[in-house]
């Protein structure tokens, strides 16, 4: 790994909610052996507290810098820290939803997308809507292109600086896209994807923007997938990926993932400001993967890490914090009582350690559940262990390797596969559903909270 050239330009970072989040800081550290120096974010000023995340529909996140948007709000600002509040009411045309992408755009959230089952059934999402925290209010935003006419669902979204860039994912029950699209934040317009060497159709796949090559790298997924039931189900599986420049509109391949690297569609991923990181995801029916590597865009190299000390898994949490990359819980094979995992490891300078286990979560053992990096801490919130949904969150310090509780008051609903968005002070969370069932339409839920830790 090279070290990114110094500048003091403030550059958006990518790191995607729901399944989950952890902000990052664009600089690099030592997260890897050979790589111990830390670039010091001190020149451009930024701070774990300057970087927003967006998510994925997986909960693989994208970061973007940006500033206190709502620092002096008399919204944000009316409590002291460790709160809950829920938003105003979204908007009555925006319904209820599980596996919508998010991102922060410097003042508003912005979700779109995502899953419901009720009338034609099988459905997929094609709306969205903005948040604006500062003034707690919502809007709708404009009817996507008519590519996206019938909605998508384990797509993905990274955020630019400027534009949400939406691509590929699921439509109805089995329709798998290769197509994507771009929202201007500020202009607040749609427009068409580049396609040019764009990579096949492909759902359940991970997408960050590196923000050292400027591009959207997507990687993985499930070329063969369906919603008929859930969880949902792939029969082929992907290993290659490719990147796109929105500059140019043009795609390129990315070299093919190392040996040993299995294909996989769900896994957990991450931009450290350097590398994407892949880890964990689903690589046959019923069967899931530990292994974990990582990809240089500027190098175009890919590098398998060495296996975490934890058992394989999906839906879980994948974080970079300072120099720590952060793995913890997720879904795996069966053990009694749960699906769930209440375990997690970090891994720094060539090596990974178990994370302290005395969560204040009950039960701890979780996945589909909304995470986030705040104020330097991983927090986990919600989601199930076996089949409901479960209440209270926690949030683990990786400096003293602890866990604390997450205040209950005022906490919204229990759900899993909420989305959410990190600003740079607080989280939005936004939807999910309120049990594992596909088949309540009641379950599906539209309202939103903030977090503020």
């Amino acid at each position: 790994m090279n070290p990114s050239p110094k500048s003091t330009a403030r550059t958006p970072c990518s790191s995607v909610v729901v399944w989950v989040l952890l902000g990052v800081s664009c600089g690099r550290y030592g997260l890897y052996a050979d790589d111990q120096e830390e670039v010091a974010d001190a020149e451009s000023g930024t701070s774990v507290r300057d970087v927003a995340v967006d998510s994925t529909s997986d909960g693989h996140i994208d970061v973007a810098e940006t500033a206190d948007v709502s620092e002096g709000s008399d919204v944000t600002d009316a409590k002291g820290p460790g709160y809950w509040r829920m938003t105003s009411t979204v908007p009555s045309t925006i319904g209820g939803r599980v596996l919508a992408t998010g991102v922060w755009t410097g003042t508003r959230a912005v979700f779109w997308g995502g899953y419901y089952y009720g009338p034609p059934y099988t459905s997929s999402r094609n709306d969205g809507a903005g948040y604006d925290p500062a003034g707690d209010s919502w809007m709708v935003l404009p009817v996507a292109p008519a590519q996206f006419s019938a909605g998508r669902f384990l797509h993905t979204a990274v955020f630019d600086g400027t534009r949400m860039i939406l691509w590929g994912g699921l439509s109805g029950s089995s329709t798998v896209n290769d197509t994507g699209a771009i929202y201007d934040s500020k202009a607040m317009t749609w427009s068409i994807s580049g396609s040019s060497g764009a990579p096949s159709a492909r759902a359940g796949h991970v997408a960050v923007w590196s923000t050292t090559s400027g591009e959207m790298i997507v990687w993985g997924g499930c070329s063969k997938a369906s919603m008929f039931s859930f969880p949902p189900t792939c029969s082929s599986f992907l290993d290659d990926g490719a990147a796109f420049q929105p500059s140019s509109g043009v795609w390129r391949k990315i070299a093919p993932a190392p040996v040993g690297f299995e294909p996989r569609w769900r896994a957990s991923a991450v931009w450290t400001g350097s590398d994407l990181v892949v880890f964990g995801g689903e690589v046959a029916s019923g069967s899931y993967a530990k292994s974990c590597a990582r990809y240089d865009p500027k190098l175009d190299v890919w590098t398998k890490l060495t296996d975490p000390p934890l058992d394989a898994r999906y839906d879980g949490a994948l974080v970079f914090a300072d120099k720590d990359l952060i793995a913890w819980g997720g879904r795996s094979t069966f053990v009694d009582p749960a699906w769930g995992r209440s375990d997690g490891a970090r891994y720094r300078a060539g090596a990974w350690s178990l994370l302290a286990t005395a969560s204040p979560l009950t039960p701890a053992a979780r996945y589909a559940f909304g995470w986030w990096l705040g104020a330097g801490k991983l927090h986990v919130w919600s989601g199930a262990s076996l089949s409901s949904a479960l209440p209270g969150g926690a949030a683990y310090d990786p400096v003293r390797d602890e866990w604390s509780a997450m205040p209950t008051s005022g906490e919204p609903s229990a759900r899993v596969h909420p989305t959410v968005v990190w600003t740079g002070i607080e989280a939005i969370v936004y939807a999910g559903r309120n049990t594992l069932s596909t088949s309540d339409p009641s379950s599906y839920l539209a309202d939103a909270a903030v977090y503020r830790p």
